[in-house]
């Protein structure tokens, strides 16, 4: 399937941010095209579905794989032009009798662009693996009507572009990793309204906790929060208690697309009891272009000693990402290490 067209030099390095094209460098192998960019360093390699059909689109859809010169992870990005995706489709590949599955809003989300579907996660890796390895990859989603959408890409070429790419970019013998955030990129996804006021659904909820106070004799009840997790959910962070220096959150999610709400539970950790569970948080952080939650829990106000974690949204919850504990509070020395042991991984 030999259907890149010399026609398409004005077009074919689309890549994130609407980039400058010229001066860019390139290289055709079989049925993908890789490009450099000197002036940043992004290089991609793109195969596409009938380039240049005539009606001013570079193409029906193409699939990219781009990595930053200094970026830690390559990016894998899919993006279809003729039909839009249903806002919370599941995206398919099979390569093989390998398969693999992205949900948009969480492991397959939308940046640059509303159509520009970035890959998310550890299975971006497991997939690009499996993509050097294969030599066709079908893509299946549901548009907006609810139609299921097939799509056949050829990975004719993809590893030799991608070595190509590595030489030109002095990283040859590094790892393939995949499903990291794209840099430089903004979320493009579609914005649900997020309340000005607390719910009166969520509120009954809260006041239904019995580890939690009344928001009004809380000295940080006015400081809940509401985030967007995925295009259909929204992510409440509510105050519970407060200690002198440990302000502790409960956290609720509401689905728009099951009219439904859901507690958050999480893991915790304490030497003398080992792996637990909770429904709080204490000090919580949470990073919306991320989508990364963070805690710290002082075991006293010197900071010395307690409990840290960092977690990260993904289909249907938080998957926890690091943990870190340290039960004696022995303050601090001059030579000492001030990160807590880590638990997890």
């Amino acid at each position: 399937m030999r259907f890149i067209m010399w026609l398409l030099l004005a077009f074919l390095t689309a890549a994130p941010a609407n980039a400058e094209n010229f001066g860019e460098k390139r290289e055709y192998f079989k049925d993908w095209l890789a490009a450099c960019r000197p002036t940043t360093g992004y290089c991609s390699a793109i195969t596409y579905i009938n380039p240049n059909p005539g009606n001013g689109a570079v193409a029906d859809h193409w699939l990219r794989i781009g990595r930053h010169k200094d970026g830690a992870k390559w990016e894998i990005s899919f993006t279809p032009i003729t039909v839009a995706p249903n806002n919370s489709t599941t995206f398919y590949y099979w390569i093989g009798e390998d398969s693999f599955w992205f949900t948009k809003g969480s492991g397959a989300l939308a940046y640059g662009a509303i159509n520009d579907i970035f890959l998310i996660g550890e299975d971006a890796t497991k997939m690009l693996t499996a993509m050097l390895a294969g030599n066709k990859m079908t893509s299946s989603f549901d548009d907006m009507s609810g139609q299921r959408i097939d799509i056949d890409f050829s990975l004719s070429g993809l590893t030799a572009s991608l070595l190509w790419i590595d030489d030109q970019q002095g990283r040859v013998g590094d790892p393939r990793i995949a499903g990291d955030l794209p840099i430089g990129l903004d979320l493009a996804e579609p914005k649900l309204p997020i309340p000005t006021e607390l719910p009166a659904e969520i509120l009954e909820k809260h006041a239904a906790n019995e580890n939690c106070e009344a928001l009004s004799e809380l000295v940080h009840g006015s400081d809940w929060q509401i985030h967007q997790v995925n295009n259909t959910t929204l992510l409440y962070m509510i105050p519970c208690t407060a200690g002198a220096y440990n302000f502790l959150y409960a956290f609720y999610t509401q689905s728009t697309e099951y009219d439904s709400i859901s507690k958050l539970l999480f893991a915790d950790y304490w030497d003398s009891v080992g792996w637990t569970g909770t429904d709080l948080l204490v000090n919580p952080h949470f990073d919306p272009a991320t989508r990364t939650l963070t805690s710290f829990y002082k075991g006293r106000g010197l900071g010395d000693c307690g409990t840290s974690g960092e977690w990260q949204w993904q289909e249907y919850g938080f998957k926890m990402l690091k943990f870190y504990a340290k039960s004696e509070c022995g303050g601090y020395a001059d030579d000492m290490d001030l990160e807590f042991p880590q638990i997890y991984p």
